[in-house]
């Protein structure tokens, strides 16, 4: 059970009980970090110095004794180990609230951390795709090895085309002139289809005949 400061009033002195009052729980929230600190260390100090005086006390009454059988520091003794006890208590009450302290500051230092990087690697994600664009673009530009043999490869020579050899006018190939055919037929014949026929050549002799001979008798007479 805590110690009330009631209780601890008869038995501190005044720097004492003013540590006592200061690691309550409303005070102690007033106190810094820093100033938690020291306190703490003066809170040890003064613990430290109660046991000691403690264990003296105690090897003071086992070889001191009266008539009656009783060491007259007795009292003393049990008063200091009540002191020491207190002192405990007042020293734990500063120590955890450092170690709250000391926890947030390093979980807000934390989160300034964290905050800090958040822009840096949005930033560097930002100049990575910035660089890796141009890398695409030039792999996109760079022909790839087939490209580069299909591009290199002559292109095949179309059966119509003409030689490289062929005669050309204004640098482009000419169509082959074709020799003019030795068995055309005279004018005179390809006028009419039908009088070509083999019949109707004999028809037309026939007829011919006949008109120069009634013309030799009428010249005749």
């Amino acid at each position: 059970m805590a110690t009330t400061i009631t209780q601890a009033r008869p038995l501190l002195t005044a720097a004492e009980l003013e540590l006592f009052d200061q690691s309550r729980a409303e005070p102690i929230k007033a106190l810094t970090l820093a100033r938690l600190r020291g306190k703490v260390t003066r809170t040890r100090t003064l613990r430290d110095k109660y046991r000691d005086l403690y264990r003296r006390q105690t090897v003071s009454v086992r070889s001191a004794s009266t008539t009656q059988g009783r060491s007259p520091a007795g009292a003393d003794n049990a008063r200091t180990h009540r002191k020491a006890d207190i002192l405990q208590e007042v020293l734990d009450r500063f120590e955890a609230r450092v170690s709250h302290l000391e926890a947030k500051q390093a979980r807000e230092a934390g989160a300034a951390a964290s905050a800090r990087k958040a822009p840096q690697g949005r930033g560097a994600a930002a100049e990575a795709g910035k660089s890796a664009r141009p890398q695409a673009d030039a792999k996109a530009v760079v022909p790839s090895r087939a490209a580069k043999r299909t591009a290199g490869a002559p292109t095949p020579r179309s059966a119509k085309a003409p030689s490289d050899k062929a005669p050309t006018a204004n640098g482009k190939a000419q169509a082959p002139v074709a020799p003019a055919p030795t068995d055309l037929v005279p004018s005179a014949l390809r006028g009419n289809p039908l009088k070509q026929a083999p019949g109707n050549i004999a028809i037309h002799a026939h007829q011919g005949a006949s008109v120069r001979r009634a013309q030799g008798k009428r010249d005749s007479r």
